[in-house]
C-alpha cells in the first residue's frame, strides 16, 4: 500500500483508479493565509509516512499529544491524515483522536464543525 505523498492532480487521476468517485472540498477560512504556511509545513513533515489503519487507531477517543513530536514512524489512514492536518492549525478540536474521523465525516450531509470560521465548501 501506499503511504502519505504529493501528486499533481492529473497524476493521480491517470495513476490511482482505485475509486469510481473522489470528492474535493474546498477550505473557506477568512486567515487563510495565517494558516496555509502551516499545512505545507505539515504536508512536508509527513511525506513518505506509511498507510496504517489498527484496531487502537479506532478505539482512540481522545488525542493526547502534538503533530509536530510525533514519532518519525507514525502511519495515517486517509481520513485520520486530513483531520490531523486541520487539527495542526487549529480548525478541529485537538483532543479527539484523528482516528476518529472518517471520509464520512468531511462530506457535505455530515454538517462538520470546523473551528475559528472556517468551513469546508460544497
Amino acid at each position: 500500500m501506499h503511504g502519505v505523498a504529493v501528486y499533481n492532480w492529473n497524476q493521480y487521476i491517470n495513476y490511482f483508479d482505485l475509486y469510481n468517485k473522489v470528492a474535493l472540498r474546498r477550505l473557506n477560512f477568512m486567515r487563510k493565509a495565517e494558516i496555509q504556511s502551516k499545512l505545507i509545513q505539515f504536508a512536508k513533515h509527513n511525506i513518505g509516512q506509511k498507510y496504517e489503519l489498527s484496531a487502537s487507531k479506532l478505539l482512540t477517543f481522545e488525542s493526547d499529544f502534538a503533530w509536530e513530536t510525533v514519532k518519525e514512524e507514525r502511519g495515517y489512514f486517509c481520513s485520520e491524515l486530513v483531520g490531523k492536518a486541520l487539527k495542526s492549525v487549529g480548525l478541529l478540536d485537538e483532543k479527539k483522536s484523528s482516528g476518529r474521523y472518517w471520509p464520512v465525516d468531511f462530506a457535505e450531509v455530515s454538517g462538520l464543525q470546523l473551528l475559528r470560521g472556517a468551513v469546508l465548501g460544497p
